[in-house]
C-alpha cells in the first residue's frame, strides 16, 4: 500500500487521500447541519435550493417525464437527460445555474464541437453524483412541501403544472427523442419557463407570507445575506426569530472553520506552504475551541429541529486540544454511519458508504489491501500500480 497517501493521527489510519479535494462530499456533516438550519429560517429554501430558474426547470421536466413514462425509474432517466440538456445549453449561452456539473460540462463542450450532439453520448455523459445533488436531489423535498409534487410518486399536483403550454412540452420531447440533439434549440423552452419563475416563489412564500421567515428573507441581499444584519432584524418584531438568524450565523461561522481545518488536515503539502499550512491549522483550531461552548449551547437549543446536533454537541463536549484531531475522527465515523443506516432504510441503490478507516483495519484483518476513493464512494482492490479510479 502507498504510505503517502495515508493520514495518520494518534496513530489511526485517516483515509486515503484523493487527488481532487474539492470533490469530497460532506464528511463530517457540516454542510447537512448548515442546511438544516437555514430550513428553520425559511422553510424549504437552503442554499442549495434557492434557485428559481432550476426550480421551475425541474418541475417542467417531470410534467415532460410524466407524458412519456409511467414509471418513476424511467422518469428519473428522462430528467437527467433534460438536466444534461439545460445545462449545455445554458454553459454554452453564460447563463449561470447553482446545481452540480458546471466542470464536467465544460470538459464534455469542449470535446464536441457543433451544436448537435448525440443521444448516445449524452446518455453516457457522467455527472457524479448527478441524482443526489442534481435537480432531482435538490429539488425534490422543497417541491413536495411546497405542494407542487405529489407525495407518494414524481408527479405534478395541479398547482404544480403551472399551465405549461403543450405545444412547449412537445417541443421538449422532440428534443429529448432526437437522436442528434440541437441543443440550440433549447432556447425557445428557457425562454418561455423565465415566465414561470415568479409564480414559483410566490406560491412558496405565499404559505409563510405572515410570518417572521417571509419577512426575513425579503430583508436579506440574496448575495450578502448578512449585509446590514442588525439595521435588518429591528424590523422582525419575533425576538425568537431574531435569536434563531443570530445562532445560524454562529453555527455557518463554526462549520466553515470545522471544514477549512477537516480539509487542510488531509491535504497534501508542498514543503514550501507546510509552515503556513500549520499557522493556519492552530488558528482555525484556536477559534473552534474559543466558541465550542457557545455553539454547543446553540444545538442543545436546537437539537429537536437539527438531527445532526447530537454528532456535534458529542463532538465538543469534552474537546480539548490535546484530543482535537481523535474527536474530529471520531465525528466523522458517526457521521458516515447515519448517512448508511438511511440509506439501507430507503434501500437505495447507492454503494453504502463506510467510515474510511475501517477499510485499512479490515484490511489488515484479511491480509488484503483497499484503496478508498472519496470521489467515487467505492473501494478498489489494489493491484500493483493501481491509479486512482475515475
Amino acid at each position: 500500500m502507498n504510505i503517502d497517501n495515508l493520514v495518520f493521527i494518534d496513530n489511526l489510519v485517516f483515509f486515503t487521500k484523493p487527488k481532487d479535494l474539492e470533490r469530497v462530499i460532506d464528511p463530517i456533516g457540516t454542510d447537512e447541519l448548515c442546511n438544516e438550519i437555514a430550513d428553520l429560517l425559511i422553510p424549504n429554501i437552503t442554499d442549495r435550493s434557492n434557485n428559481p430558474m432550476e426550480f421551475v426547470h425541474f418541475l417542467f421536466s417531470v410534467e415532460v417525464a410524466s407524458k412519456l413514462e409511467h414509471l418513476d425509474i424511467d422518469k428519473l432517466k428522462i430528467i437527467n437527460l433534460y438536466e444534461k440538456i439545460a445545462k449545455i445549453y445554458w454553459t454554452q449561452n453564460k447563463i449561470s445555474y447553482s446545481s452540480i456539473g458546471k466542470k464536467t460540462i465544460k470538459k464534455f463542450i469542449d470535446n464536441h464541437n457543433g451544436d448537435k450532439i448525440r443521444q448516445s453520448k449524452l446518455n453516457s455523459l457522467n455527472i457524479n453524483n448527478l441524482r443526489e445533488q442534481g435537480i432531482i436531489g435538490t429539488y425534490l423535498v422543497p417541491s413536495r412541501k411546497s405542494g407542487f409534487l405529489k407525495d407518494d410518486r414524481l408527479e405534478l399536483n395541479e398547482v404544480g403544472k403551472l399551465r405549461f403550454s403543450a405545444d412547449i412540452i412537445n417541443q421538449a420531447i422532440d428534443i429529448i427523442e432526437s437522436k442528434n440533439i440541437d441543443i440550440e434549440s433549447f432556447k425557445k423552452i428557457d425562454d418561455y419557463l423565465k415566465r414561470f419563475q415568479k409564480s414559483v416563489v410566490r406560491i412558496i412564500f405565499d404559505k409563510y407570507k405572515n410570518s417572521e421567515a417571509y419577512k426575513y428573507s425579503l430583508l436579506v441581499d440574496s448575495d450578502e445575506p448578512f449585509k446590514n444584519l442588525d439595521k435588518n432584524l429591528k424590523k422582525i418584531k419575533d425576538q425568537k426569530y431574531v435569536d434563531l438568524v443570530k445562532s445560524a450565523i454562529v453555527i455557518k461561522t463554526f462549520c466553515e472553520n470545522l471544514i477549512k481545518y477537516f480539509n487542510l488536515k488531509i491535504k497534501s503539502s508542498k514543503k514550501n506552504k507546510k509552515i503556513l499550512e500549520e499557522l493556519m491549522l492552530e488558528d482555525l483550531k484556536s477559534n473552534i475551541l474559543k466558541n465550542k461552548n457557545r455553539v454547543k449551547n446553540i444545538l442543545t437549543k436546537y437539537s429537536n429541529e437539527l438531527s445532526y446536533a447530537k454528532y456535534f454537541i458529542d463532538f465538543l463536549k469534552n474537546l480539548n486540544i490535546n484530543n482535537f484531531d481523535k474527536n474530529l475522527f471520531k465525528l466523522h465515523t458517526l457521521v458516515m454511519e447515519k448517512r448508511n443506516k438511511e440509506k439501507l432504510l430507503k434501500n437505495d441503490k447507492y454503494e453504502v458508504e463506510m467510515p474510511y478507516a475501517n477499510y485499512y483495519i479490515q484490511s489488515l484483518k484479511n491480509k488484503k489491501e483497499y484503496e478508498y476513493d472519496l470521489r467515487w464512494r467505492s473501494v478498489y482492490k489494489l493491484k500493483k500500480g493501481t491509479r486512482w479510479k475515475s
